[in-house]
């Protein structure tokens, strides 16, 4: 999922969203932006501060948390996300993306789907928690340190993480441009963004109705599960 939506989910899970759980909510994402493959980053369980760790564990897979849900498994078949991503897979090739590849690059415009739609609400001011969290330096600098002991030097690209996040915003035309631009420099296409902005409202289309019900089941599982954490 994206950044507003592990906001949003975290805060209806704990029932708050400070500072540090909303930079320990989008940390598996600033793992993986900064090298860490996907299941290491969204794996992690050890973490040297407990709030960041409980919004890292209610973002992940370990738990499992919610990327669990989106990206792997949800009411015995695979992720939320990828289960509606197929119903893009034709409009993905159609541009030029490989069929093998089209249901992975459809789930994030489900998930985009979702994330435009939470930034149309009030849960937009969600984002001033995650500015907060980029602006303290103690807190980053726990992340700093924990990347270096893994060996992961480049820590410059924390903040760029960060700052990505609170660029793109939620906002439809900026993410409809920087996903095209993701897609043409790794098929070597030339992806127009309104080609992306069409298939996010296109996935808001097959989401209505479902998405509301999918989170609400997933914060009520996990609410359970992150007790003994907290």
């Amino acid at each position: 999922m994206y950044p507003l939506t592990h906001l949003y989910f975290t805060k209806n899970v704990l029932g708050r969203l400070s500072s540090a759980l909303a930079l320990g909510s989008v940390l598996p994402d600033i793992l993986t932006s900064v090298g860490m493959k996907w299941k290491e980053a969204h794996s992690q369980n050890i973490f040297p501060h407990k709030e960041m760790l409980l919004g890292n564990l209610i973002h992940g897979i370990n738990l499992p948390g919610l990327d669990y849900y989106s990206d792997c498994a949800f009411e015995g078949q695979e992720g939320f996300a990828f289960q509606y991503a197929k119903h893009l897979e034709m409009d993905l090739t159609e541009l030029g993306i490989p069929k093998e590849h089209s249901i992975w690059r459809g789930h994030n415009f489900i998930e985009m789907a979702i994330e435009v739609r939470l930034n149309q609400t009030e849960e937009s001011e969600l984002w001033k928690n995650l500015e907060l969290a980029s602006q303290d330096e103690n807190l980053k600098a726990i992340i700093y340190d924990f990347l270096s002991e893994h060996n992961y030097n480049e820590i410059h690209l924390v903040d760029l993480a960060l700052e990505r996040f609170l660029t793109l915003r939620g906002n439809l035309d900026k993410l409809a441009i920087d996903y095209a631009k993701k897609l043409s420099a790794i098929y070597q296409l030339h992806i127009d963004p309104k080609n992306c902005q069409d298939l996010i409202l296109k996935a808001q289309t097959l989401i209505n109705g479902h998405y509301k019900l999918f989170l609400e089941k997933c914060c009520d599982q996990i609410k359970q599960d992150i007790a003994h954490f907290i």
